[in-house]
């Protein structure tokens, strides 16, 4: 059965208007192009969006001005994928830098850095927490991305603080470090929500791969596997995932991810690929 890969495009001012009454951008049925990467703290996830076929007026719109002293508006940016059986949110983030790129004229498209976090840590107005004995550990991540206007997520975590941690650090990802080295727990920021779980190895979701779902063969990459896929997954930092039948022997483990990139396109001939990175589980 033919199915039909996709993507769409959403992209929002977040400071007013980009027209009279319009502050939401939609591209969809445009050639695009997208790379996606999602690693540990404090990283992030990141995205480099390519969208062919705009209007001058809506590239003049998205067009950053960074190199204006003291002036960027601050723009969401949202990609969504569908494999050919419904679509999902891939990425979102904030965009950092936007401009047109007329290097293959005729074949002009907007250039798009975006960075989860780009905005969060530009927030120097949010004073330091100081937070006394007895809090429970959730409590104080729940208040930080409070501060920050980020969601939070809980996934089993419990007990109480030992003792007044005072957070100096300006910026969401600084914080969030900081409390989580003092309260031994693991971290996840993923599409402007904060996932903090127990230090003990906890996953998600578990993903079982054959070499009928990858492509070509595991490889050996910086002390891990990879695996490349022709089908997108919502593929969590958090989870692990086994290899399973490959000709490759030690490839035939389970792993933690600790990497997920995206090299996706909607132009004639190009890619469709998501790439998994795992350390080993000893």
């Amino acid at each position: 059965m033919f199915s039909k890969k996709t993507l769409r495009v959403e992209i929002q001012n977040l400071e007013g208007d980009f027209f009279s009454g319009i502050n939401n951008l939609v591209f969809k049925d445009l050639p695009i192009e997208a790379e996606v990467t999602a690693v540990k703290l404090p990283a992030g996830i990141s995205a480099k969006i390519k969208i062919y076929g705009v209007s001058k007026k809506n590239m003049d719109a998205i067009t950053t001005l960074k190199w204006r002293d003291g002036f960027i508006v601050q723009k969401a940016i949202r990609l969504y994928a569908n494999n050919g059986e419904g679509e999902f949110l891939l990425y979102e983030g904030n965009i950092m830098e936007a401009s047109p790129d007329y290097s293959k004229a005729p074949d002009v498209c907007i250039s798009i850095q975006s960075c989860a976090g780009a905005f969060f840590n530009l927030k120097s107005d949010i004073p330091p927490s100081s937070l006394p004995e007895g809090v429970p550990v959730p409590n104080i991540f729940q208040k930080i991305c409070k501060d920050f206007g980020v969601g939070f997520k809980n996934n089993g975590v419990t007990g109480n603080s030992s003792g007044s941690i005072y957070f100096d650090q300006s910026g969401l990802f600084n914080r969030i470090n900081a409390a989580a080295k003092a309260y031994n727990v693991y971290p996840v920021i993923e599409n402007n929500l904060v996932k903090i779980y127990p230090n003990d190895g906890y996953s998600e979701t578990k993903w079982n791969f054959t070499k009928n779902d990858y492509v070509g063969y595991p490889t050996l990459s910086a002390n891990s596997y990879r695996i490349k896929l022709d089908h997108l997954y919502n593929v969590s930092l958090r989870d692990i995932f086994t290899i399973s039948g490959s000709e490759v022997t030690p490839a035939n483990a389970t792993f933690h991810v600790i990497k997920v990139s995206y090299n996706i396109s909607t132009k004639i001939g190009g890619n469709w690929l998501m790439t998994i990175d795992g350390g080993r589980i000893v």
